[in-house]
């Protein structure tokens, strides 16, 4: 959520020392400090260019956030019809007909038998990604939640940030309107995610209700593998949790209990690379999300770890699709021994926009 003017905060502190351009390929390429930027004014195509990703505020020995620069100047660029967000609807998590909806019609993906009904004290939020593109471990999650967590139902929503990072601010708040409708209905007192973004967005919709907003691995018991398993994996850091590492503390300490070997990369926790899907600059700017994919791939490699892994199912889903080949796995597919069912799924919706059918496929997409 936007609550202040970080384009007023760069203006008057910002001292041009270029840390946040060492850490940032968008500010390399715009060659010019923040302060420059909003001296001049940020242009839509580079707020749009931005993964927001924070790198950028974690090197600023001020604390500014040039990420924030560029969020508020997405949200202006909407509101003033400077950026055609529209030609990007299909993303819209809050449209019947957008493109992961769509996708579990085609592939007959149906939770009816598992999802939030009608009270439901404890549920499961897996987010769209899981429960888009890894139905198997969705339903793999939720069962062991059952277990240990009386978990009474999957809420089969999103959460909402797709439409902030698009600048659709209203939107957004109208997500969240319908989302707090919907516990105080179902009675929800404690929602679990797997997902950081899920995890910090609804931990600031929901904190005036008094709901708990706890993560799959504080809940779950990771117990040690029954059988040996002599691989050495790396951890993918997701970008929403740079500031306060939760997830990037509690997946290492879940790898310790179940006796699986680690070993870091140059840029872990707060000095993570993004994965190359932040802020949709992979619709908006291909070329920039490629490169991150191959800078964070290439220090993957440098480790010589086994396999690399990530906690974000979209993070995992996008650095798959490395031109080297390098394996990608998510840490729950891992730790609970889950078939890994997301493999392919960015070419299999590709494939499902190709051809006559295709053509109808994103018709109905873009039909609202």
């Amino acid at each position: 959520m936007l609550r202040k003017n970080f384009t007023q905060e760069i203006a008057q502190q910002c001292v041009e020392c270029g840390q946040c351009a060492d850490v940032c390929t968008l500010l390399k390429e715009i060659g010019e400090s923040p302060l420059k930027i909003v001296e001049r004014g940020a242009k839509a195509i580079e707020a749009f260019s931005c993964a927001l990703c924070g790198a950028c505020e974690s090197a600023c020995p001020l604390q500014l956030s040039p990420k924030k620069m560029f969020e508020q100047k997405r949200a202006e660029a909407v509101s003033q019809k400077e950026f055609a967000v529209d030609e990007l609807k299909y993303l819209y998590p809050d449209r019947k007909n957008c493109v992961t909806n769509v996708y579990r019609r085609y592939n007959k993906i149906d939770y009816s038998d598992i999802n939030v009904k009608s009270v439901a004290k404890v549920c499961f939020f897996p987010g769209c990604s899981m429960i888009t593109y890894s139905p198997e471990l969705t339903r793999g999650v939720y069962q062991e939640l059952v277990k240990s967590a009386q978990c009474e139902g999957v809420w089969l929503e999103c959460c909402a940030v797709p439409l902030e990072m698009l600048g659709l601010i209203d939107r957004a708040k109208a997500m969240h309107k319908t989302m707090r409708t919907f516990v105080v209905e179902h009675q929800i007192e404690t929602i679990i995610v797997a997902c950081a973004n899920c995890y910090y967005a609804l931990r600031e919709i929901f904190s005036d209700l008094g709901v708990k907003v706890k993560t799959v691995y504080e809940v779950l018991d990771f117990t040690p593998s029954a059988q040996l398993n002599k691989k050495i994996y790396t951890i993918h850091d997701t970008c929403p949790d740079r500031a306060e590492g939760i997830f990037a503390t509690q997946i290492r300490e879940a790898f310790r209990k179940k006796g699986l070997a680690m070993v870091e990369m140059e840029h872990t926790k707060k000095t993570a690379i993004c994965c190359g899907s932040g802020g949709q600059i992979s619709h908006t700017r291909p070329d920039l999300a490629k490169a991150l994919i191959d800078q964070r791939m290439m220090e993957a490699r440098k480790t010589k770890a086994d396999e690399l892994v990530g906690c974000c199912l979209s993070c995992v889903l996008k650095l798959e699709t490395n031109d080297s080949g390098f394996p990608v796995t998510h840490a729950l597919n891992l730790l609970l021994d889950i078939k890994e069912d997301f493999k392919g799924a960015k070419a299999r919706s590709k494939a499902m926009l190709e051809g006559p059918d295709g053509e109808e496929i994103w018709d109905e997409i873009m039909t609202d």
